[in-house]
């Protein structure tokens, strides 16, 4: 059997230190980034990103900004939760190097320049469409399921976030920061995931997409990546139930969330990881590097 290019690569993976021993605030060793620069920009470095990471404890908003309302690092590898996670395998597999890595991934995470407020807490309605723009991710899941899809939407007004329900440690933001608007994903309903799961490419990032609730402003409730071992397909995901970043077999999990029936789970949206090489060029011009994020800074 002829393995694909990717697969080879990964197989003869040199002896890396494992991404989790980085430091706090410190970005990854250039051997690591000499690694991924063997495999093609976009997806298939964010995939062989993801691997680096398995393993990884989850921790819940493991990210912040540094200081003031969430004063977490604003970059870490010891400690990931669903979206830092891709959010991290997003940005290691388009930043060329230590120099732009936490420029790619502020670029991912915000509107614009670090805060809370201008952070993108709501997949559906912020990180999709900004990162959509931006030209990291795009929709790929009428490409595999084609008339199987189905558009699922999230209408949030001022009244409705105004009438959200409120817990403690929930996102809570300024009226004019907050996600007002019409918003849509196309979604493989649950039932139907296995069915096109052969043929989603390795790297696809998957969005858990739940039943409307006028209660909550997000539908979006969890995300990873596909990836697919011996023709068998898995999540790879920082999970709260394995409490680390492993890879699940996606019939197990998509079994696990069909018994959810107190927030029902529609079925996944598919992204595929673009090549954004233009923007991170112009990212890394216009940010020298600083001591927000030290290259190669050993860990515990």
């Amino acid at each position: 059997m002829v393995l694909p290019t990717v697969a080879v690569l990964l197989l003869a993976a040199p002896r890396l230190p494992p991404l989790v021993a980085v430091a706090p605030g410190a970005v990854p060793p250039p051997e690591v980034f000499r690694y991924l620069a063997r495999f093609p920009r976009g997806r298939a470095r964010a995939l062989a990103a993801s691997r680096l990471m398995v393993g990884t404890p989850y921790h819940d908003g493991p990210l912040g900004e540094g200081a003031g309302r969430d004063p977490q690092p604003r970059i870490r590898f010891d400690a990931v939760d669903c979206q830092t996670f891709v959010e991290e395998a997003l940005a290691l597999g388009e930043a060329d190097g230590p120099v732009d890595m936490l420029a790619v991934l502020d670029d991912v995470r915000y509107a614009a320049a670090p805060s809370y407020d201008g952070r993108d807490h709501f997949v559906m309605s912020q990180w999709v469409p900004r990162n959509e723009a931006k030209g990291y991710v795009r929709d790929a899941t009428a490409a595999v399921a084609g008339p199987i899809a189905r558009l699922e939407r999230k209408t949030v007004t001022a009244a409705s976030w105004a009438r959200r329900r409120r817990r403690p440690g929930d996102v809570d933001l300024p009226p004019a920061d907050a996600p007002i608007g019409r918003f849509a994903l196309p979604v493989v309903p649950l039932d139907r995931v296995l069915e096109v799961a052969p043929r989603i490419p390795d790297g696809t990032i998957a969005l858990v997409v739940r039943a409307d609730r006028a209660a909550l402003p997000e539908r979006v409730s969890h995300l990873g990546l596909i990836v697919h071992h011996a023709g068998v397909a898995y999540l790879r995901h920082a999970s709260s139930v394995y409490r680390r970043v492993a890879d699940e077999p996606l019939d197990h999990f998509v079994a696990r969330n069909a018994r959810y029936d107190g927030w029902p789970v529609s079925g996944l949206s598919l992204l595929s990881i673009r090549d954004a090489s233009a923007r991170v060029a112009a990212l890394a011009r216009a940010a020298p590097p600083t001591a927000d994020a030290r290259p190669g800074a050993a860990g515990k």
